[in-house]
C-alpha cells in the first residue's frame, strides 16, 4: 500500500518544467490557505465538446480564481494553448499579486506574446525581484537580451533563495548552453532548494552531471525531493533514467513518487503507470492526521495523476478527464483535467 507524502515546501513560487509547473505544490504570499470549492463542476450543456469545456474551465481560472488557481491556470494554458493564452497573460501582468506577475512573464516569455512587451519592460523596475528576473527571462524571449545579464547577478548574489532559484529557472529555460559555466556556480549555493533547481536547469540544457546528480537524488533522498528530481530527469535525453523511474514506480510506497515516476516514464513512450495514475485521479483517499489537510493532499496527488495521464498520452483517459471537468468539485482538479484533456486532443508525434 502506498502512503501519502507530507506538504511540500518551497521557498519560490513556481516549478521550472517547460512541461509543467507543479503548482499543486506551490506556496504563494497571499491566498495560500485552503481554496475553497466551488459549487460543482463546470458542468456545460449535454452538447459541450470536452475541448469547449477545458478551455472555459482555464479560461475562467484565469480570470476568476484565486491567485494560487490562477498560477496554475497560466501554466496550463501556456503549454497546451499558448496562442489563446497571450491576450490573458497579457492583462495578468498588470495583476497585484507578484507570484501572479512572475507567472504570466514567465508564460509572456515562453510564448513569446510580442503584444506585452511595453507591459514587461515596465516591470524590470518592479519592487519586487522576482519579477524582474521573469521580466529580464520575457524581454529576452523577445528579442531584447541587453538585461539578460543581470539573472546571473540574481543567482550567485542576491540575498533570497527564491530569487536566486527563479533566476536559475529563468537561466534553464532560456536554453542556452552559453548559461551552463554560471549554472554551475550556482551548484554551491547554500540553500538546497536552489541547488536542486540549478541542476533541473542544467538538465534541460543538456548537462549529463546534473542527470546523474538528480538522478541520485530520486533514488535516495526523501519524499519530496525524490518527486522533484523524478520530474526534472524527465527533460533528460539520456534514456539511462528509464531505470530511476522504473525503480521508483514499482518500489516506490508513495503516491506522490509513483505518480512521478509514471510521468517520466510516459514521456518516454511508457504507459506503465497510466492504470496507477487513473486510479488516483478518480478514487484517491485522503490520510487523516497528516500535515497539510485532506484537500491539499487530494489537490497534489491529483494533480501529479493528470500529469502522468498526460504524459502517457493514451487518449483512451479522454472520457475519465471529461467526467473530472463536469463533476469535480475543486477548480484545482479541473484545470489539471483541463489541462491533460487539451494535450491528449492535440497530441502529435511521440517527442521520444
Amino acid at each position: 500500500m502506498t502512503r501519502h507524502l507530507p506538504p511540500f515546501h518551497r521557498t519560490r513560487w513556481v516549478r521550472a518544467h517547460p512541461a509543467v509547473v507543479l503548482v499543486a505544490m506551490l506556496t504563494l504570499p497571499v491566498a495560500a490557505g485552503c481554496i475553497r470549492p466551488t459549487a460543482g463542476g463546470s458542468g456545460g450543456p449535454p452538447g459541450t465538446t470536452i475541448e469547449t469545456l477545458a478551455m472555459r474551465t482555464l479560461t475562467g481560472a484565469l480570470i476568476e480564481s484565486v491567485p494560487v488557481v490562477q498560477v496554475r491556470a497560466i501554466e496550463a494554458m501556456q503549454q497546451v494553448a499558448p496562442q489563446s493564452g497571450g491576450p490573458y497573460f497579457n492583462e495578468l501582468l498588470l495583476s497585484t499579486v507578484p507570484p501572479v506577475r512572475f507567472a504570466a512573464l514567465m508564460a509572456v516569455g515562453t510564448v513569446r506574446h510580442a503584444a506585452a512587451r511595453e507591459r514587461v519592460a515596465a516591470l524590470l523596475n518592479d519592487p519586487n525581484p522576482s519579477v524582474q528576473v521573469g521580466a529580464i527571462f520575457a524581454l529576452h524571449r523577445l528579442g531584447d537580451t541587453r538585461q539578460t545579464t543581470k539573472l546571473s547577478v540574481f543567482l550567485l548574489n542576491h540575498t533570497d533563495a527564491g530569487v536566486r532559484a527563479n533566476a536559475a529557472m529563468a537561466l534553464g529555460r532560456l536554453g542556452e548552453k552559453g548559461a551552463i559555466p554560471t549554472l554551475e556556480q550556482g551548484l554551491r549555493d547554500r540553500e538546497e532548494s536552489v541547488r536542486l533547481q540549478v541542476m533541473e536547469s542544467l538538465v534541460l540544457l543538456g548537462d549529463k552531471k546534473s542527470t546523474g546528480r538528480l538522478g541520485f537524488v530520486a533514488l535516495s533522498s526523501t519524499g519530496q525531493k525524490m518527486v522533484f528530481a523524478l520530474l526534472a530527469l524527465r527533460n533528460s535525453n539520456q534514456r539511462e533514467v528509464i531505470d530511476v523511474f522504473i525503480e521508483q514506480f514499482t518500489r516506490g510506497i508513495y503516491d506522490e513518487v509513483k505518480l512521478a515516476a509514471a510521468a517520466g516514464l510516459g514521456r518516454f513512450g511508457r504507459r506503465d503507470g497510466l492504470s496507477f495514475a487513473l486510479d488516483r485521479f478518480q478514487r484517491f483517499t485522503p490520510h487523516p492526521g497528516g500535515a497539510d489537510t485532506p484537500e491539499q493532499q487530494v489537490i497534489r496527488v491529483k494533480t501529479l495523476a493528470a500529469l502522468a495521464i498526460e504524459e502517457c498520452g493514451d487518449p483512451s483517459a479522454l472520457d475519465v478527464l471529461d467526467r473530472m471537468l463536469r463533476s469535480d468539485d475543486d477548480i484545482s482538479i479541473r484545470v489539471a483535467a483541463a489541462r491533460t484533456a487539451i494535450s491528449l486532443l492535440h497530441r502529435g508525434p511521440s517527442r521520444r
